[in-house]
């Protein structure tokens, strides 16, 4: 049976998978990105040296016998398109990611993430796998990273996204010189911080980004009312919404399936 690998249309769900395979064990990991036609070759080039279309009973069957398991998860970028968007998973709180669309004029780009627990495998010869309890191999996407952190009461520390530190001192200075030429632009620009997904570690952040931006609201706009800042929803478990690579690669014009 070919491999036809799940394709993740939110960036929240690929972010909470991600960590809940790392949760589970998988620890090494390496990432890239490549464009639709391109990613039914690269799955089964990853199913065919490290089997990561084998079922969640073949990879425990593995581990207990000591080899390591391997996956393989998709997610494709927004695009552009007058379609309908696949309705949000978590019944539309979800602004930061857009649905996928079945007419893009653009061929879709995939980020592609292989997760791989300890043991005996193929892959630590062939990838450059990061690790992602050090800090110098954290999983990064985009601007969010995933970190273990301390919990209340619990021994164990739970995993969660956050911005790496380049990302919050980008925002800072975006939020200052908002304030400092064009004030006004500051309730714009909480909006935007709104719209991170909202894990736990990324709240915290948002947080006390939106109290520099009040408070540089109030410096430079004395007697004007409090700068308004939108609440950032708490992330709920999001269920899987997305479809099969040979569906993604049928809906797009002019891009023939290579999943035969």
């Amino acid at each position: 049976m070919t491999y036809d690998p799940f394709i993740y249309l939110y960036k929240s769900v690929f972010l909470q998978r991600i960590a809940d395979y790392v949760r589970t064990g998988h620890v090494h990991w390496t990432s890239g990105e490549v464009t639709a036609s391109k990613a039914a070759a690269l799955a089964k080039k990853f199913d065919r040296l490290y089997g990561v279309g084998r079922s969640r009973h073949q990879r425990a069957w593995a581990r207990q016998k000591g080899e390591a398991s391997a996956v393989l998860l998709f997610y494709r970028r927004p695009g552009r398109s007058s379609a309908s968007p696949v309705p949000s998973p978590d019944g539309g709180r979800q602004t930061t990611d857009e649905a996928c669309r079945t007419a893009d004029a653009a061929e879709p780009r995939l980020v592609w993430m292989l997760l791989v627990t300890e043991g005996e495998h193929l892959a630590p010869r062939l990838e450059r796998l990061h690790h992602a309890p050090d800090p110098s191999g954290r999983v990064r996407v985009d601007e969010l990273e995933l970190v273990a952190l301390p919990r209340t009461g619990q021994t164990r520390p739970a995993w969660t996204w956050r911005m790496t530190e380049d990302a919050v001192q980008g925002w800072r200075a975006t939020l200052i010189d908002c304030a400092r030429r064009q004030p006004w632009r500051l309730g714009f620009e909480v909006q935007q911080l709104a719209r991170l997904p909202g894990f736990a570690a990324c709240r915290a952040q948002v947080k006390k980004l939106m109290q520099l931006a009040r408070g540089e609201h109030r410096r430079r706009l004395p007697g004007e009312p409090a700068l308004g800042c939108p609440r950032q929803p708490y992330l709920a478990r999001l269920p899987d919404a997305g479809l099969r690579l040979s569906a993604l690669m049928r809906a797009q014009p002019g891009i023939a399936s290579t999943l035969r």
